[in-house]
């Protein structure tokens, strides 16, 4: 969320960390808040996403209402989305691994969708009618807690959520380490990840130059390129095209 659309919304966003009782399913929770200017203002390009998301919209001044609540898999590549008649949205950007955790399915059969949490569900679930917006992070957690009942994580995905975005992980270190033969390991990133791994790494070593941009740390391109793990510039120029559809330099260009 707070790479989106070139980190526009970045200022604006409330970062929440998780329960200690979800920290295995969920990185980190948000809530952000829009009004009629911003969201005819703005096309949102959202950034291509290693993670799989539970997304709540909601809608009201005073009183909130449910709009949607839904669940968005990991996404190969960017999207562009209408914020046309959003006001607030509160989320939860879950670990990768987490779709076959809360959902008992593949996390390929939601790769680039998003669909109504209620769909797929495996557990009962409740969410008020009414909230307000002090409520909803607190909300959420309860509603992800059911979700998350008594299934055990995979220890390959929890190893690559715990690596740095801008580590040394390659597809071939990984079937090293976990021991595991090329069609052994497509067969579980799909499954597992949603994605094949080298597309997922070359996301996070994305995110992690964004982040790095976005954050101030290093004056230029090429600092950030090496930083992040790219062979060089170039290397970080290509595949943020490949991904997002523009150069680093369009796409942060989206916030101002």
């Amino acid at each position: 969320m707070t790479l989106d659309e070139g980190g526009w919304r970045r200022p604006n966003v409330r970062v929440v960390s998780p329960p200690p009782a979800l920290r295995d399913v969920v990185e980190l929770l948000w809530l952000d808040q829009w009004n009629d200017e911003a969201t005819t203002a703005h096309s949102f390009r959202i950034v291509a996403d290693d993670a799989p998301h539970i997304l709540w919209y909601l809608s009201g001044d005073h009183v909130l209402r449910t709009q949607r609540l839904s669940v968005a898999g990991a996404r190969a590549w960017h999207h562009d989305a209408n914020l046309h008649g959003r006001r607030v949205m509160a989320g939860a950007r879950l670990v990768p691994g987490a779709i076959p955790r809360l959902f008992d399915m593949p996390a390929f059969a939601l790769t680039n969708r998003s669909v109504p949490l209620a769909s797929i569900a495996v557990a009962s679930i409740r969410t008020p009618r009414h909230a307000t917006r002090d409520s909803l992070i607190g909300d959420l957690s309860t509603l992800i807690a059911a979700l998350r009942g008594s299934r055990a994580g995979d220890s390959r995905a929890k190893w690559i959520a715990s690596q740095h975005r801008a580590g040394s992980i390659t597809v071939g270190s990984f079937a090293e380490t976990f021991v595991m033969p090329p069609r052994s390991l497509r067969a579980w990133s799909a499954r597992t990840l949603g994605m094949g791994l080298k597309r997922l790494l070359k996301i996070r070593r994305l995110h992690a130059a964004l982040e790095l941009r976005l954050e101030g740390k290093h004056e230029t391109w090429t600092r950030i390129a090496a930083a992040a793990g790219y062979a060089d510039q170039s290397h970080l120029i290509r595949d943020c095209r490949a991904l997002l559809g523009e150069s680093p330099s369009e796409f942060i260009a989206r916030s101002s």
